[in-house]
């Protein structure tokens, strides 16, 4: 008996998460195998909630525009499910009415521990439905791929912004140090992207998570730096250690905290040593610029969910796309399936052996992150803005 597709997002979107929907949609309908594809509007909160869509009707325009559309088509979540109550016996209710056999969840590591939680409860519960994962954040900290899909653009994004403050930071004989903030939860990997750049525009100074960050040494670097040039840039990660700082804001619903504002503080405090000083936070245009989306990117992202989907085929179950690096030049990369066991709940920390000074990295990291950041995607605009689908939320094609 066939069966329906369900598609997720869950968590932070990024600019190349609607590649891997848009993947999954052209692979579920040239599978024999499959039904009917939907979508689950908000994420889990779909489940919870019957907000189903078909996508199966899906026009071409938008499909096609779905490639160079940021934020969550869908609509996403970081709601976590309580699947031992009443949120459990929902899901499932949601899941049969609309005869549901497949469930891809496209995020990043929460995402991915709750499409584990998902399949042992389908299993406990004695539910025929497979599950699998796609791979998507722009942290880059999900174990057991090489890297994950919305990583390559939002480091793009990272390292053309980064060069652009610099040169206006410079304009000045006498300027301040500028202190611009990474995205990044817990890891460096974005930040780490700066050191891409050449040395003329390379941050004169980058921290990270993973190196022994303390206020002393920062001040000191930055005092060298500024007496010497005049003016200073610096790049941090957001989740740099300051000790001293104060408690970072609320978490999601996954218990992460805020940790935005380092840049924030550390510009206070050069300010209190005498130090001119500005902050600039790259925040949500890192996840959400189209502009930057990276080519290798794209067919990442896509071909991931391509890979996922064609894979239900063989009954494949709790398990997630991964990236495979076959070379670095000319770049090539395959697919496969890792068991989200060791996905789910784990973080990818950037390697410590990469790590010389906050004035470099090692060859080795500019060897990975080059081919991701390379090329330029087309991008098809009106009137000089890039055109984007959207599902809208009312009078959108429900089930």
């Amino acid at each position: 008996m066939k069966k329906s597709i369900l598609i997720l997002q869950g968590g932070g979107p990024t600019s190349v998460v609607n590649s891997s929907l848009k993947g999954a949609i052209i692979e579920a309908r040239k599978s024999s195998f499959i039904e009917g594809i939907l979508g689950s509007r908000y994420g889990v909160e779909g489940l919870l909630d019957d907000e189903i869509v078909d996508l199966e009707e899906l026009e071409k325009e938008d499909l096609n525009l779905l490639s160079q559309t940021p934020g969550a088509f869908l609509g996403s979540s970081r709601r976590r499910l309580d699947l031992e109550g009443e949120e459990g016996k929902k899901a499932l209710a949601t899941l049969s009415k609309h005869n549901v056999g497949y469930l891809l969840l496209i995020g990043g590591n929460d995402t991915m521990e709750t499409a584990l939680e998902l399949s042992a409860f389908f299993l406990k519960e004695g539910e025929d439905i497979l599950v699998l994962g796609v791979p998507k954040t722009i942290d880059n900290d999900l174990l057991e791929t090489d890297h994950t899909p919305g990583y390559p653009s939002a480091a793009r994004h990272l390292v053309n912004a980064v060069k652009a403050i610099g040169e206006d930071a410079r304009s000045y004989k006498n300027g301040k140090v500028t202190i611009v903030e990474s995205m990044g939860r817990e890891t460096g990997w974005l930040a780490a992207s700066g050191f891409a750049l050449s040395e003329e525009d390379r941050p004169d100074l980058i921290y990270l998570p993973e190196m022994n960050f303390d206020i002393p040494s920062f001040l000191k670097d930055v005092k060298e730096v500024h007496e010497r040039k005049g003016t200073c840039l610096v790049l941090i990660s957001e989740g740099i250690d300051l000790g001293e700082k104060e408690a970072p804001d609320a978490g999601d619903g996954f218990a992460h905290p805020i940790l935005e504002g380092a840049a924030v503080y550390l510009s206070k405090f050069l300010k209190k040593e005498g130090l001119p000083s500005r902050a600039v936070v790259l925040s949500l245009s890192m996840r959400a610029d189209p502009l930057s989306i990276a080519p290798v990117d794209v067919w990442e992202a896509e071909s991931a969910a391509h890979f996922a989907v064609s894979s239900f085929r063989d009954g494949e179950n709790a398990k997630m796309a991964a990236i495979v690096r076959e070379k670095d030049v000319p770049y090539e990369a395959s697919f496969s399936l890792v068991p989200l066991a060791q996905v789910a709940g784990k973080t990818r920390y950037f390697p410590s052996e990469w790590i010389v000074s906050p004035k470099e990295v090692a060859p080795s990291f500019l060897a990975y992150i080059q081919p991701l950041i390379a090329g330029e995607a087309p991008l098809e605009r009106t009137g000089g803005i890039y055109k984007s689908a959207r599902l809208p939320k009312e009078g959108s094609k429900g089930v």
